[in-house]
């Protein structure tokens, strides 16, 4: 954190911008997650602000309520990691809000891809006498930190992840069927924190039945600040006769439960009172129940099992990204997380654009990207 008057770089302005960003994760969704960065005219810190929850004020908007004294805004500049909104919604215009003040110039991170912006608060600010330059050394700094509602915007369907714990054999259960615990208690609090900064969260029948989740947010920052909507998918409607006795159920209750199953099961879910889309294992059928999930208003899902819903998106090349906690054990003979992927060939292989790894208490993670 800066202090006011503190000299700061071009390049610690942005990565701060980058950072304030993170404050608002699990709360600004269908909108992205933007920071804003505000010195004077000697490059001094004057104030930040973030997106923190969605229809609250955004980062430029935050970031200026932030400064009580407004003088210094005199050649001021702005570093901010998405281009500054220029439709009026829930809030005003950023941009607008920006051309009020006496600043010299505006730099992005991102040009915003939504039709409702796209150039056009660039061009507002631009009208008004400040000057605009991409910042372009951390574009994907940038692209990670909004990367749900960059993918969001363009498909019209939901970013999805999956969150994989495995033994380093790639295990994600014994043949017995025992999972709890291969990860240790760290890399377990990571994930549930990880789950809260998704709309959604997707698992199998099987894990529904066998494991009876809670998939909340205990033991985090978002416990008693955020509701988790659950996703199931049921391809035989085999865990409709469980759903009232569990613990999602009682936790979350059936407004907040969506469920994929085939046509013949539908009725048998309805029941739950929960939300019932139909689905097929086809791509078509996928991309079709992404879509009226994403018209329910889920931009984002967290996929956490089990191996037959993972084989389905992989085959079906729907997801975006891995998170893969991995501990330090050999499990031998038992159920890998990708059984349900079948190749015919090496050239088949789904290959990763790039990943890194973060080490967790005993365990590591492996963040991979498609």
């Amino acid at each position: 954190m800066f202090k006011l008057g503190q000299e700061i770089t071009s390049d610690q302005a942005m990565r701060f911008s980058i950072e304030t960003a993170k404050l608002g994760r699990g709360f600004v969704s269908p909108n992205p997650l933007v920071g804003c960065v505000i010195v004077d005219s000697q490059h001094k810190f004057l104030a930040s602000g973030a997106h923190l929850r969605f229809g609250g004020e955004h980062a430029e908007i935050n970031a200026l309520k932030n400064l009580k004294d407004k003088s210094k805004l005199n050649g001021a500049r702005v570093y901010v990691t998405l281009e500054p909104c220029a439709h009026e919604g829930k809030t005003g215009s950023c941009a607008k809000a920006l051309s009020k003040y006496p600043i010299k110039e505006v730099y992005y991170g991102l040009k915003d891809p939504n039709p409702l912006v796209a150039g056009q608060g660039l061009e507002i600010l631009i009208k008004n006498g400040i000057d605009t330059y991409p910042f372009g050394k951390y574009e994907e700094e940038c692209e990670e930190v909004c990367e749900q509602f960059l993918y969001h915007i363009a498909h019209q369907k939901p970013f999805i992840s999956m969150k994989v714990g495995t033994s380093l054999d790639g295990k994600i259960a014994l043949a017995s069927g025992e999972s709890q615990w291969i990860t240790g208690e760290e890399a377990r609090k990571h994930s549930r924190n990880l789950r809260a900064h998704y709309d959604a969260t997707l698992i199998g029948a099987g894990t529904f039945m066998f494991d009876d989740p809670l998939l909340d947010f205990r033991g985090t920052g978002y416990e008693h600040e955020k509701k988790n909507k659950v996703i199931i998918l049921d391809p035989k409607g085999k865990a409709a006769s469980s759903f009232k006795d569990s613990k999602i159920n009682k936790k979350h209750g059936p407004k907040n439960v969506f469920v994929l199953t085939r046509s013949e099961f539908s009725e048998a879910w309805a029941q739950n009172l929960v939300h019932v889309i139909n689905w097929d294992s086809s791509k078509d059928s996928w991309n079709q129940a992404l879509k009226n999930l994403y018209n329910k208003g889920i931009a984002s899902v967290f996929v956490e099992g089990g191996s037959y819903v993972f084989g389905q998106l992989l085959e079906h090349q729907l997801v975006q990204k891995i998170y893969m906690y991995q501990a330090p054990k050999v499990l031998g003979a038992g159920k890998s997380w990708s059984d349900f992927l079948k190749l015919e060939s090496l050239s088949e292989a789904k290959v990763f654009k790039k990943w890194k790894t973060i080490p967790l208490g005993e365990d590591r993670l492996n963040i991979l990207y498609f």
